[in-house]
């Protein structure tokens, strides 16, 4: 099978099929030593993406952040944040949700200039920051999990630091 990098997930720890891309399926199948394709990557990648690291030394430091319920202290994301951070991706849960309390550590966190991420730790699906979270500040993943929203936000931030910017950067790539 042809996968694609953005769609591709690690399904199974041990098996030899242990790749698939539960959100868009396959791009294609080799049979035979022939390519059959029969889907298409729409979002914007690899070449045409305005990241040029050839020339950079390291990438922002940008951390990943489980939430989960009585983390209300928001110890982890302030002790990240002192220590240089410059952004965090959440691994939020079903549809990215963040614990309450955690994110009212976030919001302040974002006013002192911290990007946030709202992923989700579910295997396949969207996420999507209500418009008052946007207004806030958080970023959506989109379809991008934890890991790979990751990547995006160190990329992004070579370039920027404003959320809204960042935001089109993860709706396009």
């Amino acid at each position: 099978k042809i996968l694609s990098a953005r769609g591709v997930v690690k399904t199974h720890s041990l098996n030899v099929d242990a790749f698939s891309s539960p959100d868009f399926g396959d791009l294609g199948y080799i049979v035979d030593g022939k390519v059959f394709f029969y889907n298409n990557v729409t979002k914007a990648h690899a070449k045409n993406a305005p990241f040029d690291v050839s020339k950079l030394t390291s990438l922002p430091k940008v951390d990943i952040l489980y939430s989960y319920s009585n983390d209300g202290s928001g110890v982890a994301a302030k002790a990240l944040f002192e220590h240089g951070t410059k952004g965090i991706v959440v691994a939020g849960s079903g549809a990215g949700s963040i614990h309450e309390d955690q994110k009212n550590v976030l919001k302040e966190l974002i006013k002192k200039g911290l990007d946030v991420v709202v992923s989700s730790r579910v295997v396949a699906g969207r996420v999507a920051v209500s418009d008052s979270d946007e207004k806030l500040g958080f970023i959506s993943a989109e379809d991008l999990n934890p890991q790979k929203a990751r990547v995006l936000l160190m990329l992004a931030l070579t370039k920027t630091s404003d959320p809204k910017k960042i935001q089109e950067y993860f709706l396009k790539y």
